[in-house]
Parts: C-alpha cells; sequence; structure tokens
C-alpha cells in the first residue's frame, strides 16, 4: 500500500483485512524489489479463468473501534486519511483505478486504487467491494487443443456497501469440479443489492454498478466494527496483444495531453533564448569597454600599465590552483559525480534498449546497482588524479573516502529512513 501524502509505504496485512486460508505467501523477489520496498504477496481474492463471479464473500474482518472525538482512531482510519491505495496485480499487470460518480467515470493507470473515501459528515468510509475487471487475450497455440490465454489489463473498481448480515457459524471450504478452491460464504446478507441476492439468476442480477450501491435507502461502510468483504468478477475479451499490455501504463492513457508537453518545451525554449539574449548583450557591452580600453592603451603607451584587469579577467587563473583547504573532499567529490554519471549513462542506454521494462519489477534500481559497482575504477582514477594534481600527502584519506564517502551517507540516511518507517505504524 502506498500513499501519495507520506510517501511511506505499508505491507498490506499490517491493516485488519481478510487473508488466505493458511496466512500470505510471499512470492520471489529479487534485490532490486527487496530494496524499493516491492513485497508481492498472496490474496485472499480468488479467480478463475473466464469464470464471472457475482458479490463473492472473501471475509468478515473486525477493523476496530468507530470514530470519536479526542479518541485516537484504529489503523484503517488512519489509513484513510492518509490517503492510501491498494496496489494488486494479476499476472505480472498492475491494477488500474475505476471511480464512478453520479456524473462521470474516471480510469486510473497509477498508484493502484484507494482503500477508501471520507464523506461529506467527515467520517472515514471504507471500499469493501470491488468489481475485478479482466482483458483477456488468446494465445495461439498450433500443437495443443487446450485453448489459452494471456491477461492484458486489470481493473478494479471499489465500492463501499454496507452489507446487513447475520454470520455463519461454520465456514465450509469447497472445490469445483476441476479442483479449484470455490470463494466461502461467511454470512447470509439480509437485504441484499441485486448483484449480491443469490434467488435472482446470474443474466437479471448482473455485476455491482454505481446505482445498486447508491439507490435510496442504502449507506456506505464506515471503517469500523465487523465489515463483510466481497467482491465480483467480470472478464471480457480483447483485442490488445500481450506484448502491448504496458503501453498504456508507460503513457499513463495520455494524461498529459501533447499539447501540454509542446507548451512545456515552447516554455523551455523561450527562457533559453531569453537569458541567452541577455547574456549575449552583457557579453557584448563588456566586449566593447575591453576594445576601447585597448584602443587607448595602443594610442598612449605610457599609461599602458595603467590598465587595470577587473571582473573575470582578474581571476581567470584561479581555476588551476589547488584548493587550499581539505583537497581531498574536492578530488573525492569529482570522482563520485563521474562515477554517477558514468551509472546514469549506462542505464539510459540500457533502458533505451529496452532490457529494463517496467514489467521485470526491480530491474532498473539493481542494474543501477550493478553498474554502480563496475563503474569504480571510474571513481577511483579521477580522484587519484585530481590528488596527485593537488600535490595532496594523505592519500589514504582519499582513498577511504572514495571507498565509504557516498556508500556511507546512503547507508546512514536509509538506516535513519529505516527506523522512522518502523515507527510509524508500530502502535
Amino acid at each position: 500500500m502506498t500513499s501519495s501524502k507520506t510517501l511511506l509505504p505499508i505491507d498490506y496485512y499490517r491493516l485488519p483485512f481478510c487473508q488466505p486460508p493458511n496466512g500470505p505467501k510471499k512470492d520471489n523477489e529479487n534485490l532490486g524489489e527487496f530494496l524499493a520496498g516491492d513485497r508481492i504477496e498472496s490474496s485472499p481474492y480468488l479467480l478463475k479463468m473466464k469464470t464471472e463471479m457475482y458479490c463473492e464473500q472473501v471475509c468478515i474482518a473486525n477493523l476496530g473501534k468507530g470514530e470519536e472525538i479526542g479518541m485516537k482512531p484504529n489503523r484503517v482510519v488512519q489509513a484513510i486519511r492518509k490517503e492510501y491505495h491498494n496496489n494488486w496485480i494479476v499476472d505480472n499487470v498492475p491494477a488500474a483505478s475505476k471511480l464512478e460518480d453520479d456524473s462521470s467515470i474516471t480510469t486510473q493507470y497509477w498508484q493502484g486504487f484507494p482503500v477508501r473515501f471520507i464523506g461529506d459528515d467527515h467520517i472515514s468510509y471504507i471500499n469493501n467491494h470491488v468489481n475485478i475487471e479482466i482483458l483477456y487475450h488468446p494465445v495461439d497455440a498450433p500443437r495443443d487443443d487446450t485453448k489459452k490465454y494471456r491477461i492484458v489489463r486489470f481493473t478494479v473498481e471499489p465500492f463501499s456497501i454496507r452489507h446487513d448480515f447475520e454470520g455463519i457459524d461454520y465456514v465450509e471450504m469447497a472445490q469445483d469440479v476441476d479442483g479449484f478452491p470455490l470463494p466461502q460464504k461467511w454470512a447470509n446478507i439480509v437485504k441484499p443489492i441485486l448483484s449480491c441476492d443469490p434467488t435472482v439468476g446470474d443474466d437479471k442480477r448482473g455485476h455491482t454498478t454505481w446505482e445498486m450501491v447508491n439507490e435510496i435507502g442504502r449507506e456506505p461502510q464506515p471503517a469500523s466494527g465487523q465489515v463483510l468483504f466481497t467482491y465480483d468478477v467480470h472478464w471480457e475479451a480483447s483485442d490488445i496483444k500481450w506484448t502491448n499490455r504496458w503501453d498504456i501504463f508507460l503513457s499513463m492513457d495520455n494524461a498529459i495531453p501533447a499539447k501540454v508537453h509542446l507548451l512545456c518545451i515552447a516554455d523551455s525554449l523561450v527562457i533559453v533564448c531569453v537569458l541567452s539574449a541577455i547574456i549575449i548583450t552583457i557579453l557584448v557591452r563588456n566586449l566593447r569597454k575591453d576594445l576601447i580600453g585597448y584602443k587607448r592603451l595602443a594610442a598612449d603607451e605610457e599609461h599602458g600599465s595603467e590598465l587595470e584587469e577587473k571582473g573575470w579577467k582578474a581571476v581567470h587563473a584561479d581555476v588551476f590552483r589547488p584548493p587550499t583547504y581539505s583537497p581531498p573532499l574536492l578530488s573525492v567529490a569529482c570522482g563520485t559525480g563521474a562515477q554517477l554519471l558514468c551509472t546514469t549513462f549506462w542505464i539510459i542506454i540500457f533502458s533505451f534498449m529496452g532490457f529494463l521494462s517496467p514489467a521485470r519489477r526491480g530491474a532498473l534500481l539493481l542494474t543501477g546497482l550493478m553498474f554502480y559497482a563496475l563503474m569504480g575504477p571510474v571513481n577511483g582514477y579521477v580522484t587519484s588524479r585530481l590528488y596527485k594534481t593537488f600535490e595532496g600527502k594523505a592519500w589514504q584519506n582519499a582513498t577511504l573516502g572514495t571507498a565509504l564517502g557516498f556508500p556511507g551517507i546512503c547507508f546512514i540516511s536509509f538506516f535513519d529512513l529505516g527506523f522512522d518507517c518502523l515507527g510509524e505504524w508500530k502502535h
């Protein structure tokens, strides 16, 4: 779960949400995913290929005490007020968010989907129902009669539904004819919405809609007490090919129109032109003064020594003088900068060649660490070359600074941030 407000990710299961029957299982992750804080865990939501599901029950969760003035809210309410979003994936495709109201439908392909919303009464409500819409594309399999499909898009539309229900004492574990586990029934819903009414056929009740949720007499679910979590699943064939399934995420569905990019480029060009004109004007004026001074010098050789150098001409040779204070620090800074520059260059090259696809989670960070280590000789060469030019004697300090300077600063910073993150949700 991530938040654009706190920028601090938290584990989904740190909150009292539904868990799989045998507990969540973590997926194997590479070093890049681990350092980036990506934790892929299993979910209690069951999906079966091309099988429509209507208001299936996940579990009954106790979210904690209700909101009261002067009292500390429960963890779910805290997450809601900090604007946390769920980040789900299916077949390595991240979830898009579909938000609907009485006037519009908005689909976003970044930041996941919200856990909540805050009503006009300033009470936090939980999105305890989701519509899961999955687009799939058939795969050509000439040597096999079995039809195969690949998932190319995954959209989640969250709703808040206050289910009036009566819990069931015994929850039966069931499987279908293929041995696939079936969703469990946790409660009998009293006065259900149309999509949750088992007495109505699937062809008549349909999937949950905004109109069903907001019909007269229906209320959203507060983020407290006993809450029944439910979900719908809708499958739809698509012409999108598997190789193009990430295109809409990379373009963010053209959330920023091309016209905006052109305007930004035009603004940048105008600023560059204006600043260039100002600099050229100043340089031309100074050059004219210098030419006039040199002409006077040629006309009056007796007073030539009285011509005083000003501005950059008086200090133009200072750039070749070694620093007075801490030459190793400047050498290490230049060497580290050269190392980071080379690392960035190779990352851009590999990204341009398509090796760092967003589908390969953690690959960007892992590649950056690899190239940073490989570019260590560049750091050592630049640092030693400059330090020798400065005629430095304490080469041991320069060596330690090269090896431990930048990594040490990063380690201390992330170590401190790690403790802050641990303390954020400890209570």
